[in-house]
């Protein structure tokens, strides 16, 4: 099987629509992140069929809960490779996506990812969370970067009353929030079994 009619498979069982066009994209940007890889660590695996399977396929998650969310902007906080933030601007082109990362050379790579697959609706900053100015997108998500409970906490104050806020929950992750979150989407990644929940929470409602 091709890395693009991998990704095509992995998109169909989590039930998100990719384009085949869509899904070349994401295999170029897989092939990417294994070329820096080689040079400079940017992700763990470094092969492309696991980068595929581990990282592009889980980022391929949280596309349900976006598109339910609707939000104009959306922060990606502690992008690392441009994870899920990369994947998500190819899926919502209309979307537009502020990628930050404290660590420059994976800022870089960001850059050269971004401008290799044609992606004009992302803007990386290399800062980390506590610097970002006033005045940006009013959601946010994060893979993996914090903590359920720190995250929620973190993201609230920096989208403001009203904002959104996406939780991504692994199965060993305790569900506090679920009770307060507007959508809970549960899956299973395709590749691996491992159990996934996404929660979106609106700052400011009562939980």
């Amino acid at each position: 099987m091709t890395v693009t009619a991998r990704l095509l498979d992995g998109a169909s069982r989590l039930g998100v629509a990719l384009s085949d066009e869509q899904a070349a994209r994401l295999a170029r940007y897989a092939e990417l992140i294994a070329r820096w890889n080689a040079r400079i660590r940017v992700v763990g695996p470094s092969d492309v069929a696991t980068i595929v399977d581990e990282h592009v396929v889980d980022a391929l998650g949280f596309a349900r809960v976006v598109a339910r969310a609707a939000a104009p902007a959306w922060y990606d906080i502690g992008a690392g490779a441009g994870l899920p933030g990369l994947v998500l601007a190819t899926l919502f082109p209309e979307t537009r996506f502020v990628l930050v990362e404290p660590v420059s050379k994976k800022s870089a790579f960001m850059h050269h990812a971004a401008t290799t697959l044609g992606l004009d609706n992302v803007e990386i900053l290399t800062t980390r969370v506590e610097q970002l100015p006033d005045g940006g997108p009013t959601a946010a998500l994060s893979r993996a970067t914090f903590a359920p409970d720190e995250w929620f906490l973190r993201a609230s104050a920096l989208v403001g009353q009203g904002g959104l806020v996406v939780v991504a929950l692994g199965q060993l992750d305790a569900p506090t929030l679920r009770s307060s979150a507007e959508v809970v989407d549960d899956y299973t990644l395709p590749f691996g079994g491992a159990q996934r929940t996404n929660l979106l929470l609106r700052v400011g409602e009562p939980g």
